[in-house]
This record gives structure tokens, sequence and C-alpha cells, in this order.
């Protein structure tokens, strides 16, 4: 009798399995495709890249980090438990100081050329950044991602020197469009992320022009961006 009443019951057994697994294959599907906004700030500055100086060398100033504004979407596709692929398209105020050694050649607005004593150049530029890439889930609550970005400059950097020269666009520089590398750790928290990233510019048509002591052209040689991101973001989907 008592193997008559399991063999019974065993079809609402099955049937129950059957709603819940679909209930559960319902929710990952609604969890499937996830959009996130998130802000924060990043420290940034520019580095050089080696060259070969026909007739000798030149020993280039230092930048300095400064701190900047970084804000976005994120949309985000499950593929496993595990893994996922997401697109992020961000805006960043980006800021960094050149090393001047005390003393900038500057033209006044009567075009004459005048000696300041200040020891950085501020520099800022607007940039708009796309960036694709995979994550990993090492733990519920916590995920290693890998992106390739393209960033491109929404205006021409501007730079101030100290308190005599305020935000002008920097002398022949070009807007520039390049690409680069942005690992980062993501830990969630129900609809909450808190993200830290590294990012590094590869390639692009960013530079610096010099002048010499005479107020003479010497060139432009290029260099690239880094920065450093800690940002809070609130998933909607």
């Amino acid at each position: 009798m008592k193997i008559m009443q399991s063999f019974r019951s065993l079809p609402g057994i099955i049937l129950l399995f059957f709603c819940l697994s679909s209930a559960h294959a319902q929710e990952s599907n609604e969890n499937a495709l996830t959009l996130t906004v998130s802000a924060g700030s990043h420290i940034s500055k520019f580095g050089w890249n080696t060259f070969d100086i026909p007739g000798g060398s030149l020993t280039f100033p230092e930048y300095a980090w400064k701190p900047g504004v970084h804000t976005g979407l994120s949309l985000e596709k499950s593929l496993s438990r595990h893994f996922y692929i997401q697109a992020d398209i961000d805006y960043m105020l980006t800021r960094m100081a050149l090393e001047t050694q005390g003393d900038i050649l500057a033209v006044d607005d009567n075009g004459n050329q005048v000696v300041i004593r200040c020891d950085f150049i501020d520099k800022r530029t607007h940039q708009g950044v796309l960036s694709l890439g995979a994550g990993y889930n090492i733990l519920p609550a916590l995920s290693l991602e890998g992106n390739v970005f393209v960033n491109t400059d929404l205006a021409v950097e501007q730079s101030r020197i100290c308190d005599v020269v305020d935000w002008t666009d920097t002398y022949g520089q070009d807007k520039n469009t390049g690409f680069g590398l942005s690992p980062s750790l993501v830990f969630r928290w129900k609809n909450w992320l808190l993200q830290g990233s590294y990012g590094i510019e590869l390639a692009g048509n960013r530079g610096t022009f010099f002048t010499d002591e005479h107020g003479a052209d010497v060139g432009k040689f290029d260099n690239y961006l880094q920065y450093l991101s800690l940002r809070l973001g609130y998933r909607f989907l």
C-alpha cells in the first residue's frame, strides 16, 4: 500500500520539479541581461613613449597624478554561472599636471615672451570611452574583468599655468583617439557594485610639443594615458 502511494505521488513530485526548474530558468533569463549606471573618480597622468633622438637625448619632465571624474553605462550579458560579457560607454574628465622645474616661457596678450615661475602646468581633457570585455565570477560577490577600450577626446586638451594663465587650449595639441586595456575587480552586493580599474593607453596620436629657451619648436613627443579608477554603480535590470 505504501509503495502504491509513493508511485501515485511520483507524478506530482515530477510536476513540482519541472515547475521549479521553469521558474529558475525564467529568473536566469530575466537576469541574463543587466544595465548598470555608475559614477566615481579616477587619478590619471601621462607616460612618455621611448624615442631615439638624433644627435643626443632629451630629459622629459615628469607628469603628476591628478583626480578626475568618471561616469557611464554598462550593459552586461550572462553566459553561464561564472562567465559574462559586457559593453561600457563612459565619460571621463581627465586631469594631470606636467612638471616645469620652475620656469615657463610664455607669450602675453601683447605677443611678448615672458618667464613665469610655476612648478606644474595643469592639464585637462574631456573624453568619451567605449569598452568591450568579459568577466569571470571568482566568488558570488567578486568578479575579475578584462576590457579593451577605445578613447577619444571630445575637446582639445586645455592647460593652466598656476594662477597666471587660466584654462586655454594647449599649444599644438590635437584631439587624440587611441585604444588600450583596462583590467578591473568588481564587488557586488544586491543591486550595487563597487569597481576598481586600471587603464593604460597602448596606442594613439597623443603628444606634447616642446620649445627651447628661445621659443623655437623642438618637436612633438608621444605619450600615453594611464589611470586608476574607483566607482560605485547601481543595477537597474
